[in-house]
């Protein structure tokens, strides 16, 4: 089997899945359509062979694996729910796709997967979660796009840093949640480049100065005026402002 079915092929793995009875999702077509090309107006190649290998064979086809490496869906699932291990033939495609290579790497390789690297890298979301979940360590090829995002920077300096992530400062600053967030977590101690964004917040400027800076915080004191409820906290904690 080539890149494409033939209408022999079909007729066989047709009257293998009638004989079994087995059910495919388009198997009501079978009935309806007795030509491939027919078939082929609702249901793709690739599923056609997928289907055969999962529901009929229940294990590999190895005659059908070019037209599934041509799917990234279908390749990586052949590898999970198929072949249960690396699917070595279809693992380009996956290379070329950000979320698949970060799903194949976890479920499938359960460890790194150098090829899709380049594809995850360029995905704040999947960078984190592959430095997460993958690699459990700092994935540096992919930093410089997670210290595009204040929540993907704030959560890598916490839960893999474990510290500063200078990279993502930037980002962080811009977001009045995250910055005192980060100033709490990761500094520990004050952080000027979010004071910016805080001062725009009366909760956070109101938690900024009672829990990061134990004191008065006279440029958020304005915000802080706006609200009744922080402005009593605020008076409350900050007797002596």
């Amino acid at each position: 089997m080539g890149l494409h079915l033939t209408q022999d092929q079909y007729d066989a793995m047709k009257a293998e899945a009638l004989e079994k009875g087995v059910y495919f999702e388009w198997m009501d077509l079978l009935n309806n359509y007795s030509t491939l090309q027919e078939l082929l107006v609702y249901v793709s190649e690739v599923e056609i062979v997928y289907g055969y290998a999962h529901d009929v064979l229940e294990g590999r086809f190895p005659e059908g694996e070019k037209i599934i490496a041509t799917d990234v869906l279908y390749s990586y699932s052949y590898a999970t729910d198929v072949l249960k291990e690396r699917f070595l033939e279809g693992e380009k495609i996956i290379a070329n796709s950000a979320s698949f290579s970060y799903y194949y790497a976890r479920d499938v390789i359960k460890g790194r997967f150098p090829e899709g690297e380049k594809a995850i890298s360029t995905d704040v979301e999947y960078s984190y979660k592959y430095a997460m979940d993958v690699t459990k360590n700092r994935f540096k090829e992919g930093e410089e796009v997670i210290s595009t995002d204040a929540f993907y920077s704030y959560w890598y300096s916490r839960n893999v840093i474990k510290g500063r992530f200078p990279e993502g400062e930037e980002a962080i600053s811009t977001d009045a949640h995250y910055s005192y967030l980060y100033a709490l977590c990761a500094l520990k101690g004050r952080f000027p480049e979010g004071e910016k964004a805080i001062v725009t917040s009366a909760r956070y400027s109101c938690l900024y100065a009672r829990i990061v800076l134990k004191g008065r915080f006279p440029e958020g004191e304005e915000a802080i005026a706006t609200d009744k409820k922080y402005l009593r906290l605020y008076s409350k904690y900050l007797p002596n402002k």
